[in-house]
């Protein structure tokens, strides 16, 4: 098994939903089930927008999460995709509201794929995106009060991160609100 792989948004099957508890590290799909093959344990599984650690894959339909479920009461939702970050990563404790503790701490829902176009985005140039492949990036505020970005590299890749034999895009994740794909 590879540290990483290079899609940033590999989707399931269309119709594929997907049903979480809170407390709960067991995530059922139901519709038209992925192959277990796209899903191993590291991968990201992306639930609503928010990256979960895959710990191991129970069946066809079942997922055990790194960490438990805690978004909300119960999911039931269809924005579910897998993204293929380094295996390393791990999701801090805590929930959303809990997030801000671990500002300084490389975790799932701070380590986003970057492709070529991405890369090439003056705005996101600015915020201090250089490299194509997995970086982790968070904001921050001095002690003076100024706003601070900070880039990572985990894993550079070549151009056709996220991209096909032919160098076609894929779907990429949805992350514009911190990585824009567009001037």
């Amino acid at each position: 098994m590879s540290a990483w792989g290079n899609r940033d948004n590999l989707a399931f099957k269309s119709g594929t939903t997907y049903s979480a508890n809170l407390g709960s590290n067991l995530v059922t799909l139901s519709g038209q089930f992925f192959n277990s093959a796209n899903v191993v344990p590291g991968d990201s599984l992306m639930l609503a927008n928010l990256a979960y650690g895959v710990k191991y894959v129970v069946s066809g339909n079942t997922i055990f999460l790194r960490r438990t479920y805690g978004e909300s009461n119960t999911a039931a939702n269809t924005q579910i995709f897998v993204q293929q970050s380094p295996k390393w990563i791990r999701n801090p404790w805590g929930n959303a509201t809990t997030q801000a503790r671990y500002a300084n701490v490389i975790g799932k829902r701070t380590v986003f794929g970057v492709d070529r176009v991405e890369a090439n985005v003056a705005g996101n140039k600015a915020n201090g995106f250089t490299n194509v492949g997995w970086v982790e990036f968070h904001t921050y505020t001095t002690t003076q009060g100024s706003v601070r970005h900070k880039v990572n590299t985990l894993a550079a890749m070549s151009k056709n991160f996220n991209a096909n034999a032919t160098g076609t895009l894929f779907s990429d994740a949805n992350d514009n609100l911190i990585i824009r794909n567009t001037q």
